[in-house]
């Protein structure tokens, strides 16, 4: 048997706290759900914006510290590297390399913690980099790399 009412819905058609059949209330009509749900698509999507936003914004600025992590990780290697063939060396190609990503890296250091002869080349490289996450502020990041190459003098 199916009946025009369900139990638990709002009477819309039939008029507000009348009940059908049983103490039933009828289902609201297609056009009563639009005129009254008109709105709430539109209030939805505003409190969902802002945190739609800052998932965006996060995302890529988690992308560009991880490209400036890559850089500085390469650099150190590249030092190190460069400190095995040549004592001294290191810490002048990375500044030479980071010389450029001073803007988007901020401050930089590096560091000759070992040199060739006798031990291994180690380099350390250290940079900060500040970044602005909306509805949270600006943040400064650590970045650090260590490496170390054998000696080849």
């Amino acid at each position: 048997m199916n009946l025009p009412f369900r139990p638990g819905r709002r009477c819309y058609d039939v008029g507000l706290g009348r009940t059908g059949v049983d103490g039933l209330v009828a289902e609201p009509s297609d056009e009563a759900k639009t005129e009254r749900d008109g709105g709430v698509a539109a209030v939805e999507f505003a409190l969902v914006l802002p945190l739609l936003i800052m998932l965006i914004f996060s995302a890529v600025t988690a992308g560009s510290i991880g490209a400036a992590q890559l850089h500085v990780n390469s650099t150190s290697r590249d030092a190190a590297r460069a400190g095995a063939l040549d004592t001294g060396s290191g810490c002048a190609l990375a500044a030479a390399r980071l010389a450029d990503a001073t803007a988007s890296l901020g401050s930089t250091n590096c560091i000759s913690v070992a040199t060739c002869p006798g031990v291994d080349s180690v380099v350390r490289i250290d940079a900060t980099r500040a970044v602005t996450i909306p509805f949270i502020g600006d943040r400064t990041i650590d970045l650090s790399s260590t490496a170390s190459y054998r000696c080849e003098i």
